[in-house]
């Protein structure tokens, strides 16, 4: 009986769902675009080398998604061609913090206009795991984390900033999650008996737990409604610690595997919203070939997400890296070998790559202060491997002296009305009548000076 009536189910969706054909090609070039996502209510597909597409059960629209690309939609009864336009990512990071702060997105969007930025790294949680934006999560309404959440709705919010013509990408922290730690020590990591806390006091949760997962999915699902183009995940990993408590045995292996697990299930739950997805790993991780002991594998991770993030920042690099001691010595060098050595040795393409790049003082080497000319080397180095972008990073999101006023800006001539030029030329003769006075004075006062 329970068989027959699915098939009646699935015979009348079939009966009022469409079956679309067509192409995908560049809306520049023209030229056909192979393996993009094709989503539709019932399957995704991906297209063939000459981009053509055929899907089924379309009921309303389908959704396209291919790396390097803005995402795109196509309405049933429209044209069956679908043009894609190209994006590289050029990106400032947006605290929880900053968006409360009108002044600080006010000068972020008039950066955005002026210079090459066209993407925000915009947080939606923080390492505290408290969520940045209200929503209807049943155990983040729970365990307090809507406390500190804006008054912003999200969904204006995220329309305001696309209308300055910006990609959006949420950040999401994973495993560093304190307040889910401490309201659910079950779930957390163990160091001895105790729940452990990392160097900056804060607990993390264990990426071996399956709830843990959810959580965050669920999470994930919330903010993709809200309009963001992409989800990166940050904190994707195991604390640098050892001798740490899990529950269960735990090597590279099981590391690798857990992570794997977490984005299997997020790439399938988030597939219905269209949404590319990122992950944030240690600049080493692009040198090593193990897990790094953390679970970043590059090569076994990056199949399971649409861009990877390795944190390239040179002052990150304390023990420098093969054939620079010093990485301070070459920004640029730090940045273009990282890369290359991950092209090579995990057999990742240029264009998975958006490496967060260093827009912030060092703290490891000798304190410099990085300006303008220390980002626009490391920004180089991208552009030379070909990268899909680049993130700058700065906790306290203050960008303007990487990206100062330039001269022709500046130096526009004002014009005056009538008004204003006859005020002007009033000033000018009460200027030069005080001018002739003080002269006057000074020759009296010599006069008298001869008498005496």
């Amino acid at each position: 009986m329970f068989k027959v009536i699915l098939l009646l189910i699935f015979t009348v969706f079939e009966l009022f769902s469409a079956v679309i054909s067509g192409r995908v090609i560049d809306a520049d070039s023209g030229r056909a675009i192979a393996n993009v996502k094709v989503t539709s209510d019932l399957e995704t597909y991906t297209t063939k080398k000459n981009g053509s597409f055929t899907i089924h059960g379309v009921t309303n629209r389908v959704s396209f998604r291919a790396r390097g690309y803005k995402r795109a939609t196509l309405q049933v009864g429209s044209k069956k061609n679908i043009r894609l336009k190209a994006v590289r990512t050029k990106a400032l990071y947006v605290s929880a913090n900053a968006i409360n702060n009108k002044k600080k997105i006010r000068k972020i969007l008039n950066i955005a206009a002026r210079t090459q930025i066209n993407t925000l790294v915009v947080d939606v949680k923080n390492a505290n795991g408290h969520l940045t934006f209200k929503g209807n999560n049943a155990l983040a309404k729970k365990i307090g984390a809507y406390k500190y959440a804006s008054k912003v709705n999200p969904k204006k919010f995220v329309k305001f900033l696309k209308s300055h013509g910006v990609y959006l990408i949420a950040r999401l922290p994973i495993f560093k999650d304190n307040l889910l730690a401490k309201k659910r020590p079950n779930l957390a990591i163990r160091r001895g008996g105790a729940v452990f806390k990392d160097r900056d006091k804060l607990r993390w949760v264990n990426p071996y737990k399956g709830f843990v997962h959810q959580y965050n999915i669920s999470i994930a699902r919330e903010v993709a409604k809200y309009g963001f183009d992409e989800i990166q995940f940050d904190y994707i990993r195991f604390p640098v610690k050892s001798r740490l408590k899990y529950g269960r045995k735990s090597n590279a292996t099981t590391r690798v595997k857990a992570l794997q697990t977490f984005l299997r299930k997020a790439k399938y739950a988030l597939s219905p919203y269209n949404v590319f997805t990122s992950i944030d790993t240690f600049g080493v991780s692009c040198w090593n070939t193990n897990d790094s002991g953390i679970g970043h594998n590059i090569k076994k991770l990056e199949k399971y997400v649409d861009y990877i993030s390795p944190m390239l920042y040179p002052s990150g690099f304390g023990s420098g890296v093969p054939g620079l001691r010093n990485p301070l010595k070459n920004n640029k060098k730090v940045i273009y070998d990282s890369l290359r050595s991950s092209i090579r040795k995990h057999k990742v393409k240029p264009e998975q790559f958006k490496p967060w790049l260093q827009a912030f003082n060092d703290y490891a080497f000798d304190r410099r202060k990085f300006s303008k000319r220390e980002v626009d080397q490391q920004i180089k180095a991208c552009d030379k491997i070909g990268t899909a972008g680049w993130l700058l990073w700065n906790a306290s999101c203050n960008y303007e002296k990487y990206f100062p006023y330039s001269k022709k800006l500046t130096k526009k001539k004002k014009r005056y009305s009538k008004k204003s030029k006859y005020k002007k030329k009033k000033r000018y003769f009460k200027k030069k009548k005080y001018k002739k006075k003080k002269r006057r004075v000074k020759k009296k006062y010599k006069q008298v000076k001869k008498k005496r």
